[in-house]
């Protein structure tokens, strides 16, 4: 893995400090990027969009599901295979993959459709 440290850098900086616990903790693995908090119990820090950016710069994208994004939009997962099937008035078609375990979505893919959708609409 290769990556331009003062982009690394400049990444970790915009990481919202303030909101984190003292035992924050990041971590990579296959999943990459992760933020860890024994305050958090089990729970974890995969989509932010800073992580996301970290993950990019390593070029490592992380296969959400229609659940995960259901759960990050807090919307129903019939709302999100409307997405992902047809072109909204309001949204584009968000590009995804059918494996023999569901659709996945690139999460590059998932926070460019974000940035679309909010594009849009100004």
């Amino acid at each position: 893995m290769f990556v331009n440290l003062k982009a690394f850098k400049g990444a970790l900086d915009r990481l919202p400090l303030e909101n984190l616990p003292d035992d924050t903790i990041i971590l990579y693995d296959v999943n990459g990027f992760s933020l860890k908090s024994s305050s958090w119990g089990a729970h974890d820090l995969r989509s932010t969009p800073l992580l996301s950016e970290l993950n990019r710069m390593v070029n490592h994208n992380e296969m959400l599901t229609v659940s995960e994004i259901a759960g990050h939009l807090k919307m129903s997962r019939n709302t999100i295979y409307s997405f992902l099937r047809k072109e909204g008035k309001n949204s584009p078609q968000m590009p995804y993959i059918e494996t023999e375990k569901g659709i996945r979505v690139l999460s590059s893919d998932y926070l460019a459709f974000l940035e679309t959708c909010y594009q849009t609409r100004k």
